[in-house]
């Protein structure tokens, strides 16, 4: 990915919440054509998915700490962090969203194919366990 990412390549960080726009310009930047390709194949459409993937990036930088703590993390050579979630948390990421359930089956096939891409691994075996892709970890305080 040679294009510097919105916001001039730095993810936020400290207690500010970037604004919808950057949100969604910073989704189409990281998932790119895969936006294009799960708009096809689920009952969503591209804007509609864009908007989505914006608000549970939000609700994901909100809760970080969290996922960081309940999270496996994943190793890959990518601006952002990958989890293997529980998927209990994944939903709850989606309910704060108030993403509906066409959404929150298109948002979570963009992740896992994200995910799946980047690093090179497998979905998780557990039916339970779901791929998470933190786009702008904001990684304020080391673990």
């Amino acid at each position: 990915m040679a294009s510097e990412r919105p916001g001039g390549g730095s993810s936020s960080t400290g207690g500010e919440v970037p604004d919808s726009c950057d949100l969604r310009a910073t989704v189409e930047w990281h998932f790119g054509e895969l936006i294009e390709q799960v708009s096809v194949e689920h009952p969503v459409s591209r804007r509609e998915l864009r908007a989505v993937l914006a608000t549970v990036e939000h609700e994901g930088q909100r809760r970080e700490e969290e996922l960081r703590s309940v999270g496996v993390p994943v190793q890959c050579e990518m601006p952002g962090a990958v989890f293997h979630l529980p998927g209990s948390v994944w939903r709850s990421v989606e309910a704060a969203g108030e993403v509906d359930q066409r959404e929150a089956v298109a948002a979570r096939d963009v992740h896992r194919r994200m995910a799946r891409t980047v690093t090179h691994c497998s979905a998780p075996s557990d039916a339970e366990t779901d791929l998470f892709v933190l786009c702008s970890p904001r990684r304020s305080h080391q673990r």
